[in-house]
């Protein structure tokens, strides 16, 4: 396990990039045709 204590131990960085993705699915109108609305969100 010393990549794991490695990983534990070491500095952290001051920055991280992130990227959220959510994504709401929703049926319009009682028919069979799904629709989705995706929202994405960056940071560097």
């Amino acid at each position: 396990m010393p990549d794991v204590n490695a990983c534990q131990t070491k500095p952290l960085e001051s920055i991280y990039p992130f990227v959220f993705m959510d994504a709401i699915h929703y049926k319009r109108n009682h028919q069979i045709v799904t629709k989705a609305a995706y929202v994405v969100l960056g940071r560097k």
